[in-house]
Order: C-alpha cells, then sequence, then structure tokens
C-alpha cells in the first residue's frame, strides 16, 4: 500500500492535465514533453515523497523514473506541534526541489495525501497539522490548489490500491475477470 497510494494519485494528476502541445511550453524535439509530479504520502509511521518524471506525448503519459525518499515519524506524532509536524517535511521537500528542474518547478504538481495516522487523531488535531503543512507547502516553487493537501478516506486508499495493483501487473484494460 504504501507504494500503491503515491502512484495512483499522480497518475490521477495526469488526466487532469492538458494534453494539448499548445498548453505545454516543454514540448521537445523529440515528439514528448517532460513532466514531472510530487507527492507527498504521510502516513502513520512515517513521510514519504516521490518524485515521478513522465514522458507526455500524443499518447498518454509514461513513467520514466520516480525518486523516494523516507523518514519517521509521521506526521500524526506531530499532533501538538503542528508547525513541527510541517517542518518535519523539509528535508523531503529539499529533495523534491534537487530533483525537478527549476524552469518546470511552477508547473510541478505538489500532493499531499495523509492516510491512517492522521484519520485516527482528533479533528481539530488533524486539521491543526494540515493547515500547517499546506501554508508550509505554498510557499514552495510547486503548483497547489486547493485540494492538493488533505486526509484520503480508506475506501478511496482501498480502491487507490487496486487499480494501482492492476495497473503494475498490466491488467487495466484487459477483461475485469483478469484484475
Amino acid at each position: 500500500m504504501l507504494v500503491s497510494v503515491p502512484i495512483l494519485l499522480i497518475l490521477s494528476v495526469f488526466l487532469l492535465w492538458p494534453s494539448s502541445q499548445v498548453d505545454n511550453p516543454f514540448h521537445t524535439n523529440e515528439g514528448f514533453s517532460v513532466k514531472y509530479g510530487v507527492v507527498f504520502d504521510a502516513g502513520s509511521t512515517g513521510s514519504r515523497v516521490h518524485v515521478y518524471r513522465f514522458h507526455v506525448n500524443d499518447n498518454g503519459a509514461e513513467l520514466q523514473d520516480e525518486l523516494f525518499e523516507a523518514l519517521k515519524p509521521g506526521l500524526s506524532s506531530f499532533q501538538d506541534e503542528p508547525m513541527q509536524g510541517a517542518l518535519s517535511l523539509q528535508p523531503l521537500l529539499e529533495k523534491a526541489i534537487a530533483r525537478v528542474p527549476a524552469e518546470l518547478r511552477g508547473s510541478t504538481k505538489l500532493s499531499l495525501r495523509a492516510t491512517a495516522g492522521l484519520r485516527l487523531l482528533p479533528a481539530e488535531k488533524a486539521d491543526g497539522l494540515l493547515t500547517a503543512v499546506r501554508e508550509y507547502l505554498e510557499a514552495s516553487p510547486f503548483a497547489m490548489d486547493d485540494g492538493s493537501v488533505s486526509i484520503m478516506d480508506g475506501v478511496d486508499e482501498g480502491a487507490f490500491g487496486w487499480v494501482t495493483v492492476n495497473y503494475l501487473l498490466g491488467k487495466l484494460g484487459t477483461s475485469s475477470s483478469d484484475t
């Protein structure tokens, strides 16, 4: 599950990105463009960042590589110190900034999804952490919107896991009995 949530999240980001080459200032002569996506997975035992690099062309997006870094403790362990929780992400954010070329950072979508650790906290504690994290990440060079930082509910996490497993096995687009 640790790998599945971020992979599906970043794939969903690409479904929302415009595919036309007119909208893409980073079109190359090879017929594809390079796009990045930054996904923070704030789980109960630790936080992780995935920085995905895609080649995008008329046929869709093809994952080229991924940077993965993790640290402990999890964001939920900062329930009484929300700003410290936000600052705990600094080493991961620095890795993401170093990985994405400067000219692409402003067009690179950043998302953070918290899972079980924050779901189990009292609402006011979880909200305090999410507010501090959102404010911290909004100061980064990456693109964010109102939904960029949130808690993922368990049903969505399970569904994303299923889609990701089938994506990794090459089962999507085949008979549903094969998934």
